[in-house]
């Protein structure tokens, strides 16, 4: 691995808690939509 990259982990409650905020989570690439569009949430 490169020095200074980062490695986020996603689990899987990440969903639950993005939809009651108002995120959309359909379709394959929901978790990059709401972090790219939204990344403070």
């Amino acid at each position: 691995m490169s020095a200074g990259r980062k490695i986020v982990v996603v689990d899987g409650g990440l969903s639950t808690q993005l939809e009651s905020m108002g995120c959309d989570i359909n379709g394959p690439l929901w978790t990059a939509r709401a972090l790219q569009e939204n990344p403070t949430a």
